[in-house]
């Protein structure tokens, strides 16, 4: 019924198509950041695309997977501030044995997830991931260091 409305009262010219918000722009910031979603960094490299971060997006996102001790999933990209330091806060949340963020190789007992933010440079997730051959620092306190500048 709502689209059979908006439909009607468009056809009737009431609105004009640029009454409509533009998603595809926005205010860029000053950084970018390497946008990826992959099983690795070979992988991330091959498919992902550097881009400008746009309207709030003011930081980049570094989130690394591991099942068993071993890489699972790599995805970067940008993220507002909030949202990235937010997400980042889950990496030691409740007691040491619960922590998300196990980036220890020898973690096997349950799966990992660490996060971190960073606004440095263009390249700093890309940067950050590449330590330790393609996996990430294997210290939890190195994922939990502020690189916000």
């Amino acid at each position: 019924m709502k689209i059979f409305f908006l439909l009607s009262v468009f056809v009737r010219g009431q609105y004009a198509p640029t009454d409509f918000p533009d998603t595809t722009t926005g205010d860029s910031s000053d950084i970018s950041c390497w946008h990826c979603d992959a099983v690795n960094m070979t992988e991330c490299d091959n498919i992902g695309a550097m881009k400008p971060c746009l309207g709030e997006n003011q930081v980049c996102m570094i989130e690394v997977r591991k099942r068993e001790g071993e890489l699972e999933q790599i995805c970067m990209g940008c993220k507002s501030r909030r949202a990235c330091l937010d997400n980042k806060k889950q990496n030691s949340k409740g007691k040491w044995k619960n922590h998300q963020c196990r980036p220890e190789a020898w973690w096997k007992r349950a799966p990992s997830v660490c996060r971190q933010c960073c606004n440095d440079s263009d390249n700093c997730a890309r940067d950050f991931v590449l330590i330790n051959d393609g996996v990430g620092p294997l210290l939890a306190s190195e994922w939990n260091e502020d690189l916000i500048i």
